[in-house]
């Protein structure tokens, strides 16, 4: 998207712009073509990834807080390991 000069070329600028807007065009076709159940469905799964992240993020601080009570415990009756 350079001319040798480092411009930017206005002509490849706009062949750019144009074909990423037949991309957003493309895309919004095929959301509107799909079905209510379809779209319920993605926005489900999206919605899962979230949760599931949400729960990978308790389950770790669950499990840092469990090593720190193991690391009291083992302090004061001195090595249960």
């Amino acid at each position: 998207m350079t001319t040798e000069s480092g411009s930017t070329d206005p002509n490849e600028i706009r062949l750019w712009s144009t074909r990423w807007q037949m991309v957003a065009e493309r895309h919004e076709a095929e959301i509107r073509e799909m079905s209510a159940e379809e779209k319920a469905r993605r926005v489900s799964r999206m919605m899962d990834t979230d949760v599931s992240d949400q729960r990978a993020a308790r389950r770790e601080a669950e499990v840092r807080t469990v090593r720190r009570r193991w690391a009291r415990l083992r302090e004061f009756y001195g090595c249960l390991e």
